[in-house]
């Protein structure tokens, strides 16, 4: 059987990129290992991450961005679901917050909820994979039916009180629509002390986002894979040079005048 490649991500290693690092406390970055790089590959391999700094795409919030992403290219085929959820585990598995109790029982998560629409799929994975219950959060209460805006609740279930959710989410750039959706599960009533994403851009407004929820217990975001992962299997790949990969850390700095200065709106 052909041995999996993997990338040696220490320092003075071929193809090694130094971090040049997202600013601190942006959200917890993946450890160095074949976890996050092997996800950062597959994403770059299958085209989930478009790098384009020398000619920006432009995002629906209307600036030009040196970097387009589209996750469910990723989860599209077994290897990359499979990663999503390797991945996820090992991070868990890093503060021990994965160990089923003796009747198999996930003894730590109560329930793992995913945002709709790109968190949906991740999170049932990762439900699976715990032997926990499955919710999602809408980005608002539908206004038919049972006008709910968490679902998976049973008929007559409007609090989750005393339960511990575990939101997911595929993507954190700003990080406002997770923070809503762990708003709504703090309104009603659960504890959730982590919001799990396959990746962060690492902007420094993530935090201060989650910092402002409400709850007694903070919500901590933290990732599989980031920025810097996807740069350095990017260059390791010769997708982009040195000159290339410094100008998407300036952008990362300064997202939403990037464009601007460099003219490139």
């Amino acid at each position: 059987m052909k041995k999996e490649e993997t990338t040696d991500l220490s320092a003075g290693a071929p193809g090694y990129v130094p971090a040049g690092a997202a600013p601190a406390g942006a959200s917890d970055p993946a450890p160095a290992g074949t976890a996050s790089a092997a996800l950062a590959r597959h994403a770059l391999k299958t085209g989930a991450f478009r790098l384009t700094p020398r000619e920006p795409v432009l995002w629906a919030s209307g600036y030009s961005m040196p970097v387009y992403t589209d996750n469910r290219l990723i989860l599209r085929t077994p290897r990359g679901r499979e990663l999503v959820r390797a991945g996820m585990l090992s991070r868990l598995a890093d503060m021990d917050l994965t160990t089923p109790d003796t009747g198999g029982q996930n003894r730590y998560w109560d329930a793992v909820a995913g945002t709709a629409t790109a968190g949906i799929a991740p999170a049932v994975l990762l439900a699976e994979a715990l032997n926990t219950e499955f919710l999602y959060v809408r980005s608002g209460a539908k206004e038919h039916g049972l006008r709910r805006r968490i679902e998976g609740l049973a008929p007559g279930e409007e609090s989750l009180a005393g339960k511990r959710v575990l939101l997911v989410e595929d993507l954190l750039s700003t990080g406002g629509s997770a923070a809503a959706a762990a708003t709504a599960l703090i309104e009603t009533g659960a504890e959730v002390p982590l919001c799990l994403a396959s990746f962060s851009y690492g902007f420094e407004v993530t935090q201060e986002t989650f910092a402002e929820l409400p709850g007694d217990v903070p919500c901590r975001p933290i990732v599989v894979f980031t920025l810097d992962d996807l740069l350095q299997e990017a260059y390791s790949l010769r997708l982009l040079d040195e000159e290339e990969i410094e100008m998407i850390r300036q952008w990362r700095a300064d997202p939403f005048n990037w464009g601007i200065r460099e003219k490139r709106t």
